[in-house]
């Protein structure tokens, strides 16, 4: 048998409710020559059943088991399996177009798409992922990580010369990083998928993202020798993000924190004074 061209690798755990039509987006792929790694992290539920029953008929499908494993140790359990020149990543709960295989193999060996944003039972929300620019640079990447993790592709010897996936959050920014050292990010102008908002994800544990963003900075901070002044120009940036998003769950303590935390590094934009003086009058009548 040929080796295919994209390899998809695909981390679960107590996925029953989304994995089978993860598995049929693929399956619905305008392009054929794809295998799907699908690397489950000791699921309780009827996970492995869903995945059976797909399995059963269709030997591009594989799957291995990683007991007490994370995300990054799933991934890069998959890139160790992959026989494509090309790898694509899918969450279970996200999906995609038909085209979107097709698409990705021809625009470089490092590219991303828009993704629409949905919500949990799939109705379409307002707005979807988009990277403005077409071209990101490494240094744009530690500005701003443009790329959904569902939406990139990436050409499999690239992912082996940056190395293994590394923590249990921000670990596709801190991959995407290491990546664009050797080559820039295209971005794909075209919504050929969807990224699914739900309240269970990884991202909606803020303090959690904090936490793990800043110890993204912190480490390719060391590896890329980046000055200090820099350094506190990207804190800034972060945590200014940080207030918009805990005041947008009207988490007015942590947006007073976020806020502190941005002082730190440089003068808090015009945005942020805003938020942070609406969350200390909630604050204190809370």
């Amino acid at each position: 048998m040929n080796d295919p061209l994209v390899s998809i690798i695909m981390p679960v755990k107590e996925s029953e409710l989304l994995v089978a039509g993860a598995i049929r987006c693929v399956q619905k792929q305008t392009r054929e020559d794809w295998e799907l790694i699908i690397v489950d992290g000791h699921s309780s539920d009827g996970t492995l059943y869903q995945i059976s029953l797909y399995q059963s008929n269709d030997p591009r499908i594989k799957l291995i088991t990683q007991p007490g494993k994370g995300i990054a140790d799933a991934r890069n359990a998959g890139v160790v399996e992959a026989r494509g020149k090309f790898v694509s990543f899918l969450d279970s709960d996200d999906r995609w177009e038909p085209n979107k295989l097709c698409c990705a193999v021809n625009n470089g060996p490092f590219n991303c798409h828009d993704m629409y944003v949905i919500d949990w039972s799939g109705i379409f929300q307002s707005g979807y992922i988009k990277a403005p620019k077409k071209h990101y640079t490494q240094m744009d990447i530690l500005w701003e990580n443009p790329a959904a993790c569902s939406s990139v592709t990436v050409e499999r010897e690239l992912l082996n010369a940056a190395g293994e996936f590394r923590g249990e959050g921000c670990e596709d920014w801190d991959m995407w990083i290491r990546v664009a050292g050797f080559t820039d990010l295209l971005s794909i102008h075209e919504p050929l998928g969807q990224y699914r908002n739900s309240l269970g994800s990884l991202s909606s544990d803020l303090e959690k993202m904090d936490r793990d963003r800043i110890a993204v900075i912190d480490r390719v901070a060391g590896e890329l020798s980046l000055e200090p002044k820099f350094v506190k120009k990207l804190k800034k940036r972060h945590y200014e993000k940080m207030v918009r998003m805990y005041f947008g769950q009207r988490n007015w303590n942590g947006t007073e924190d976020a806020f502190d935390n941005a002082s730190k590094h440089g003068i808090a934009s015009l945005g942020a004074w805003a938020r942070a003086l609406v969350a200390i009058a909630k604050w204190g009548t809370a």
